[in-house]
């Protein structure tokens, strides 16, 4: 919430500054190989993957998060106002392997942005 707050807390105090927050929510790769997505939708931020091509219904340019291996996944996305999390006692395959309910969760959560 922090992160998507640019860097302040619940009750308004400031934890981060805004810059250090874009640094870290921002694509630092520009275009180059190796980012977090085989098929380079994703860049990296600073700790942080960066949604920079939409390549389906959730997840919009400039969304950010960590798609943990070991059962965790988190993503923010500023431009819908949406805070996602699902944690899980198994392990995925892979960042990018993410198992049907996983996929499931983050399509019910875009599904459910009113328009």
């Amino acid at each position: 919430r922090m992160l998507l707050h640019g860097g302040r807390l619940a009750d308004g105090s400031r934890l981060l500054s805004r810059p250090s927050v874009e640094a870290m929510t921002t694509d630092q790769l520009a275009g180059a190989s190796g980012g977090p997505s085989p098929d380079g939708s994703q860049g990296w931020g600073f700790g942080v993957g960066v949604v920079v091509r939409r390549t389906g219904p959730v997840g919009t340019v400039g969304s950010y998060g960590w798609a943990g291996g070991l059962g965790s996944i988190w993503s923010n996305d500023p431009a819908e106002r949406l805070i996602g999390m699902v944690l899980s006692t198994d392990a995925f395959a892979g960042a990018h392997a993410l198992p049907a309910a996983v996929q499931d969760v983050w399509t019910a959560l875009y599904a459910a942005i009113p328009d």
